[in-house]
């Protein structure tokens, strides 16, 4: 998925509004809307990403689904919404997060709409008084600038396509920009809203709460989600501070298991190792999320995303894509468009690969799956080659002497990725492996002891 997803979780501001700023740039909304926006996308995005994105594979099954449903396509586009009036008085910290979603009046002027506008905003960051009295709904809705239509025609035209359509929230008052409300004490209003829109996935991030445990935060609006009977994935954005792999089978679809993903070999590795601790916790409905990638964004050589993308494959993380999709390359196209490692990831047996061996800056990653096969990966972060050695004892297989095939899913030979290689392997498999780079292969045994 192409995303700015990674981008929302703390960019801007953070527990009880403090903020944490990023170098980022925060897409800024026309002056006419500015006051009126209330779920922005989801992330604070660089000048470099777009305003939309799309999904290679949603995590593997929502929160009202009893079986398994594996989508190898879908797509989320990161709407702006604005939220009405609500219809009572509120207290400071509800005018921050409500006052600045006046819905546009029709008889005002352009003028009067910018001049509201700015005391909107002077209300918000100044005035202790309780708002006025409204007649609306307190709902959210769409950016009519933006989306013209509203979300349920998107959501319908999206769907017509056969692709998935998901929105960014917040469990506290605001959002992490700090200029749009969040959902905290409004779960079920705007989980209906979102059901009524035909929203199938939602990001929902951890920015400006007031100090209540994530776990109720969470569940709280995991509770909304089912109640409206539609089946949403629900992606949590605690920013792993609270080990939600540890309670979140519960609670959602996914959860971020470390912080915010940078543009950076360093920073991709850390996330990975992050992530890799939780790997016993992750399975069919529930998946550790360790960011987004960063394919195609510049800061890392090709085969650097390729170990990006391999890691995130066998780790069965959502691939989300967190590079502007209208200016993607014809390498950045052969690393997510490669389907046998995007197989891997959506393997049905779910289980998500782990660290089996390391030698200093030498990785291998083994995982099982369906059919009988393992999938191993041999990460080099050495900056010369080096050898790896995959022995059967450490990846899964109970046998020694079980013969096996082993075929490449990143071998290029005359523009084909995929390669059975002719010699079959008993006991051990040896690779050797460019600096920064890595080599993946699935093992199929081909006979038994």
């Amino acid at each position: 998925m192409a995303t700015n997803g990674g981008r929302g979780c703390r960019s801007q501001g953070g527990r009880n509004g403090d903020a944490r700023h990023r170098s980022s740039i925060q897409p800024q909304p026309s002056p006419l809307r500015r006051s009126r926006l209330a779920v922005e996308p989801a992330a604070a995005a660089s000048s470099k990403r777009s305003h939309w994105s799309c999904c290679l594979q949603p995590p593997k099954r929502t929160s009202q689904a009893s079986n398994r449903s594996i989508v190898h396509h879908g797509i989320v586009l990161l709407v702006q919404i604005a939220r009405l009036q609500p219809t009572k008085k509120t207290s400071h910290r509800r005018i921050c997060r409500r006052e600045q979603s006046n819905p546009v009046r029709v008889h005002e002027t352009p003028g009067q709409q910018r001049q509201r506008a700015a005391t909107d905003a002077a209300f918000c960051l100044f005035t202790n008084h309780s708002q006025p009295d409204a007649t609306g709904s307190g709902n959210l809705v769409a950016n009519k600038t933006t989306f013209p239509s509203g979300i349920k025609a998107l959501a319908d035209y999206v769907h017509s396509k056969g692709l998935k359509l998901g929105v960014y929230a917040d469990s506290g008052y605001r959002t992490c920009t700090g200029k749009m409300p969040g959902s905290l004490g409004l779960e079920e209003q705007d989980a209906r809203t979102f059901a009524s829109w035909g929203i199938d996935y939602l990001k929902y991030d951890n920015c400006y709460n007031d100090d209540t445990r994530p776990i109720i935060r969470y569940r709280a609006m995991s509770r909304a989600l089912k109640k409206t009977g539609r089946p949403i994935l629900f992606s949590m954005c605690e920013w792993g501070d609270m080990r939600p792999a540890l309670w979140g089978a519960g609670v959602g679809n996914s959860w971020r298991t470390t912080d915010d993903i940078s543009d950076s070999w360093s920073s991709m590795l850390k996330v990975a190792d992050m992530n890799e601790v939780y790997a016993d916790y992750a399975g069919p409905g529930g998946w550790n999320d360790p960011d987004m990638l960063e394919v195609g964004n510049g800061g890392m050589k090709y085969s650097e995303y390729v170990v990006h993308f391999s890691i995130w494959a066998v780790s069965k993380a959502p691939l989300l894509l967190g590079c502007d999709v209208r200016q993607m390359t014809n390498e950045t196209m052969q690393i997510i468009g490669n389907q046998e490692v995007i197989a891997i990831n959506q393997d049905s047996l779910g289980v998500q690969a782990k660290k089996v061996r390391m030698e200093g800056e030498r990785e291998i990653w083994a995982g099982p799956l369906s059919g009988n096969r393992i999938v191993v990966l041999f990460v080099n972060r050495k900056t010369w080659k080096s050898p790896l050695t995959a022995h059967w004892d450490d990846i899964g297989f109970k046998s020694n002497n079980i013969l096996v095939e082993a075929r490449d899913l990143w071998e290029v030979k005359l523009i084909i990725f995929h390669r059975t290689l002719a010699m079959r392997f008993q006991e051990k498999f040896t690779a050797q492996v460019e600096p920064h780079s890595c080599k993946m292969y699935v093992l199929t045994p081909v006979s038994s002891p």
